[in-house]
């Protein structure tokens, strides 16, 4: 009888930090679903202590059905993705069936990645869509992975059947726990984008200041000149709740915004824009957003006067 491999992880997770909060989505998205994922925050406890370099390269190598690449400029560049990306090449080039899934953030070409590899890109398909995919992968590779000698053998009950896929409830903690995560991700966004643009533009300097811990200013000058400035903070007051809010200008009034960045949920919690800006009719902002797309589209209403 052929022996069926048997996988510690069905997916494991290779990612720049970067993209940290769009892996931790997939992460969290795919443990609902009740399939395991090596995911470095899920292994804290199991990673002290060891040498990683080793540790890394059994579980990209061997540990795993499936390794999910988030292949973006960031990944291009990062010591451990390369690590992990020739662990896993490794793997792959080992056995005859497809192990390496990409995920494209952006449109980098990434070492070893061949061109003609099938990939998904993350820019044109939502999250719901990406974990569908996922799982239809993992069960089309559970049903090769029976030996045909064995497939008479398998009684009704044991036939997986289709299960309504009941919506989650999410508690006001998990809400706003999301919620506090989502403004540090949109802070830390702005604050490495306005590091880019001074390095860009040397005619261009920049400020980012936490007024507290729930709201921070930014804010861009051209040659000494301010030419724009926005509050950003965790919602409050009538008009946006549970949002992150955003307001152009050196004045902040909490009961007037400009735009938000509002907590809603399918399967996992995300982010819904307000409308408010003539922009959100993008494709790219249909939908429930991740942290980082919901930090992109504030980064680009926030930059909006540069190009005027």
């Amino acid at each position: 009888m052929t022996e069926v491999p048997v996988y510690e992880f069905d997916i494991a997770i290779s990612f720049a930090g970067e993209d940290r909060a769009i892996a931790e989505q997939i992460a969290r998205s795919l443990r609902k679903r009740g399939l395991s994922v090596f995911y470095d925050m899920y292994e804290q406890a199991t990673l002290w202590g060891k040498d990683l370099y080793v540790h890394l390269d059994e579980v990209y190598s061997a540990k795993a059905r499936f390794c999910v690449m988030l292949l973006s400029e960031h990944y291009a560049r990062k010591l451990w993705t390369n690590h992990e990306r020739q662990s896993a090449q490794a793997r792959a080039f080992q056995q005859r069936e497809e192990y390496i899934l990409p995920v494209r953030l952006d449109g980098t070409e990434i070492p070893g990645i061949r061109p003609t590899v099938g990939y998904v890109d993350l820019r044109h398909i939502t999250m719901e869509h990406l974990v569908m995919l996922l799982e239809e992968k993992l069960l089309g590779a559970r049903s090769n992975a029976v030996p045909p000698d064995t497939l008479t053998q398998v009684k009704p009950q044991q036939q997986t059947i289709p299960m309504p896929q009941i919506k989650r409830a999410f508690s006001e903690l998990d809400r706003d726990r999301f919620l506090k995560e989502t403004f540090q991700a949109v802070r830390a966004y702005f604050k490495q984008a306005l590091a880019n643009l001074e390095a860009h533009e040397p005619t261009i300097q920049t400020d980012l200041t936490d007024i507290d811990a729930q709201t921070f200013t930014s804010a861009v000058y051209v040659q000494g000149n301010r030419r724009c400035q926005a509050h950003l903070w965790i919602g409050g007051g009538l008009i946006a709740r549970d949002a992150i809010c955003f307001s152009q200008g050196t004045h902040v009034n909490r009961n007037s915004l400009n735009d938000y960045l509002r907590i809603d949920h399918e399967d996992a919690l995300g982010l819904r824009i307000s409308g408010m800006w003539m922009e959100a009719g993008a494709p790219q902002y249909k939908g429930l957003l991740t942290q980082e797309q919901g930090a992109e589209y504030l980064w680009r209403r926030f930059i909006e006067p540069l190009s005027r």
